[in-house]
């Protein structure tokens, strides 16, 4: 218990009255400066972590780590702590933050063919190979060049995709002045890929981002 001042006659009066016993002046109770301080450390943690696990899937993901939403919950939640310094309000802040994550969890969830819930997704595999690269559109793959061959006025370039789902490769041949390209065959090995070749289909425009396009970026620099 400490002795305050009363607001309006000045006088020595409890911290603990309920009001001042000169005056009759209600004592309005503020939080003490410990308290104050604790809120402002646990706010100021809550939002590094959130940072650091944002920062840590961008790592890992690229782009699409800045998507992770306990990351961004646990900086709006640090945020609000530092704000606000009363748990009350927190608490409500966080609560229909939470809300809005799981009806957006649901709307976003996969569905397989059949109806059901997709499951899990296995986590990006990182390159471990200086010539592995990853694509954005495909961030649970890895790529890699396996040839990259001028053949009559063209590029004949094969490359390897592995993701969670197993090995492939794709043949394509790439026009790097005109920015074309085709498919000439696609296989999970070698032997499989040499049956599957064909040169009947058209050249089409790359699409800027496209798999075919990041593809044609390396191998056109690496034919120079």
């Amino acid at each position: 218990m400490a002795l305050i001042k009363c607001p309006d006659c000045q006088k020595e009066v409890s911290s603990e009255s309920p009001q001042c016993v000169h005056c009759g002046r209600p004592i309005v109770k503020t939080k003490s400066a410990s308290a104050t301080a604790q809120y402002s450390t646990l706010g100021a943690l809550l939002l590094i972590i959130g940072m650091v696990k944002i920062m840590w899937n961008a790592m890992s993901y690229g782009v699409y780590g800045f998507q992770d939403a306990w990351g961004w919950t646990f900086v709006i939640i640090g945020i609000a702590i530092m704000r606000f310094k009363n748990m009350a309000k927190v608490i409500l802040c966080g609560g229909l933050l939470l809300l809005i994550i799981a009806v957006f969890s649901v709307n976003d969830t996969p569905h397989t063919l059949s109806g059901g819930t997709a499951s899990t997704p296995a986590p990006a595999i990182k390159p471990s190979d200086p010539d592995e690269f990853r694509v954005p559109s495909d961030p649970k793959a890895i790529y890699k060049l396996v040839l990259v061959k001028p053949t009559q006025g063209v590029l004949l370039v094969v490359s390897a995709r592995k993701g969670p789902s197993g090995k492939s490769l794709a043949a394509r041949e790439m026009h790097c002045k005109q920015k074309k390209f085709r498919y000439v065959g696609e296989g999970d090995d070698l032997q499989q890929l040499l049956k599957n070749i064909r040169d009947t289909d058209p050249m089409s425009p790359l699409v800027e981002g496209s798999i075919s396009w990041h593809i044609a970026q390396r191998a056109c620099k690496k034919a120079v």
